[in-house]
């Protein structure tokens, strides 16, 4: 019974946080309400009460959302689980499949969970600030791509999982080898996935292109794979990224990116994600994240191994066993996400310094004041909520940080 109690304390206790960290950032999102100096040339009041409203409904959306699901969570944990491993059991397959089986169960379930949540953030949330652009047919066809491709890597992974498990007692080491391998592979088939929902086209503004290829080799690397997407056809939010490794490797602008900014802020915009590449930061995230799934395996190892999943929830399944040592896991290591978000805020910083070195700190920061104006992005946030949730520092800190360049 001390086990069970202590499971529960614990993922009560990240629930609890999480929604607490919310709560405090909605209570200071409502005190203030002036527009900062830093913004006032580019957010009117209106711009900023709109943010600071959109802000808000986002926070109690979230909340209530938590909510929802830590109640749900806690009659799985408690009856739902045992109930469908008694289910998949009785089918006559190997325990291989069984554990497949069940955790596709344990996935049709989140999904349809989360699934009315998706539907009023797109239809209604976004909407409702003028950033949805979706219709019913595009939200349906991209939510089945999701699911054909959850299932498709599901598939591979928990084949591997529970097939390494069988072949060898120290399975933790394999499993990690894998996870990492995965993570890996994941980053240099994202293009492709990325084709399955979205068009991407050549940027057609030859001059921005040739700038854009100008600065890469500048910075020590050169890319001529330069795409637009059509985001525009679900939502207004600006955005760029580099996805992919070496000849794979491609930047991607958002077709709302490119109609947003002048060209000396795409190119501040390039810059910092250049910036990235620089400090080796995918790199330094691979590692981390490596570390990350180091110590998430091998205690997930460590837990299902011994004793106390059995007594504090009378199952021996086991795939039950690893789904409840998963969950105990992730949520004492939830309590610790400020850590990788320290280092991801660092890492931003360090991005917009290079990106003030190739363009100018003027460039940069004026493509953060539009990039948060069009995303209604509000510029305060508690420092708790910061610290806890933010892996990006907040406009105001950045503006700072590259003035003092």
């Amino acid at each position: 019974m001390k086990y069970f109690a202590l499971f529960l304390l614990v993922y009560l206790l990240d629930s609890a946080l999480q929604i607490f960290l919310y709560l405090v950032n909605i209570s200071y999102a409502r005190r203030n309400d002036e527009v900062p100096a830093a913004l006032k040339d580019v957010m009117s009041k209106e711009d900023f009460e709109k943010s600071r409203l959109y802000t808000i409904e986002k926070m109690w959306f979230n909340t209530f959302k938590i909510f929802i699901e830590t109640c749900i969570m806690v009659i799985l944990i408690v009856v739902g689980f045992p109930t469908i491993e008694s289910f998949v059991s009785r089918i006559s397959v190997n325990e291989v499949f069984q554990g497949i089986l069940f955790f596709f169960a344990v996935y049709v379930i989140y999904y349809l969970i989360n699934l009315p949540f998706e539907y009023y953030r797109a239809f209604m949330l976004e909407k409702k600030y003028g950033f949805s652009q979706i219709n019913l047919k595009l939200f349906v066809s991209d939510e089945v791509k999701e699911i054909l491709v959850t299932i498709v890597l599901g598939f591979v992974v928990l084949f591997a999982f529970f097939s390494i498990v069988r072949a060898t007692s120290n399975w933790w080491i394999f499993v990690f080898l894998f996870a990492v391998f995965f993570v890996i592979l994941l980053q240099i088939i994202f293009p492709l996935i990325f084709l399955l929902f979205n068009k991407l086209e050549p940027i057609k503004d030859t001059a921005l292109k040739s700038k854009i290829e100008e600065l890469t080799k500048r910075s020590g690397f050169s890319i001529s794979n330069i795409f637009a997407i059509d985001e525009s056809k679900r939502s207004l939010h600006t955005n760029a990224s580099f996805s992919g490794f070496g000849k794979w490797k491609r930047l991607i602008l958002y077709d709302t990116l490119l109609k947003e900014h002048p060209e000396e802020e795409i190119l501040a915009i390039v810059a910092h994600e250049i910036g990235h590449y620089i400090k080796r930061h995918i790199l330094k995230f691979t590692l981390i994240t490596s570390l990350i799934l180091f110590v998430m395996v091998y205690s997930v190892f460590v837990l299902s191994n011994s004793n106390v999943i059995n007594l504090a929830f009378g199952v021996s399944k086991f795939y039950l066993v690893v789904l409840y040592a998963l969950i105990f896991i992730s949520s004492i290591m939830s309590l610790f996400e400020f850590s990788f978000d320290s280092v991801s805020r660092m890492f931003e910083y360090e991005a917009d310094s290079v990106a003030a070195e190739l363009t100018s700190k003027q460039a940069i920061i004026n493509a953060l004041k539009r990039i948060a104006k069009s995303n209604l992005s509000y510029p305060y946030s508690h420092p708790l909520f910061v610290f806890y949730k933010y892996s990006h520092p907040t406009i105001i800190e950045r503006i700072k940080a590259i003035e003092k360049l």
